[in-house]
């Protein structure tokens, strides 16, 4: 094997090896899913909140999230259009 190959093989292997150190570290601190944030503990449940967004007038919900202050529900509406909406957790209020 030449030196060039050789080196490019360690360097790889060493860029594994801080990635795996990095995502270790970072999971034990729970930084690795801050932008999961869990939602309040007197949520509503996350069936009223596809429920809603129904009612709201999606024909199609393709992902609901929360970043700990509101739920955020990405559809499709009648058209096909994208449509991204915010519930408040707690009280169910649906705003565009």
């Amino acid at each position: 094997m030449r030196i060039a190959g050789r080196l490019a093989l360690g360097l790889g292997a060493v860029n594994l090896f801080t990635l795996v150190l990095i995502a270790a570290v970072s999971a034990e601190d729970g930084s690795w899913a801050k932008r999961n944030k869990l939602p309040p503990a007197h949520a509503i449940p996350v069936s009223e909140v596809a429920l809603r967004a129904e009612r709201s007038g999606l024909d199609r919900i393709v992902r609901i999230d929360t970043d700990g202050t509101s739920y955020r529900v990405e559809g499709l509406d009648g058209s096909g259009r994208r449509v991204d909406l915010r519930v408040d957790p707690v009280s169910g209020t649906v705003t565009r």
